[in-house]
């Protein structure tokens, strides 16, 4: 059974997917402007030593320590497709002759 908090908990998977969105909101602003490129910086969570600021490991990553997709991971499929898509008629400009061998 699943539970939505609303506010997420913070540093859960909803506050995860939350916290995505709202960069996505910033990002799309930007891409029109200058931004070219997105990049997730955790692939998968990982553990680390336990203190009181990780407890189980770090869960900054799109999947789980055994590589299942979290809700970020979907959102991020979600997003990719459709900057794709959108892009598909972009096509980078033809290299000047000059820089061919």
């Amino acid at each position: 059974f699943w539970c939505l908090q609303d506010p997420p908990l913070m540093f859960s998977e909803e506050y995860q997917a939350a916290v995505l969105k709202e960069y996505h909101a910033v990002l799309d602003q930007k891409r029109e402007e200058y931004v070219i490129g997105e990049l997730i910086w955790n692939f998968a969570d990982f553990m680390t030593e336990q203190g009181v600021t990780r407890v189980m490991g770090n869960k900054k990553g799109i999947f789980t320590r055994q590589r299942q997709p979290k809700a970020a991971a979907f959102l991020l499929k979600e997003r990719y497709w459709k900057i794709a898509n959108e892009s598909i008629s972009w096509m980078p400009p033809a290299p000047c002759s000059a820089c061919l061998p």
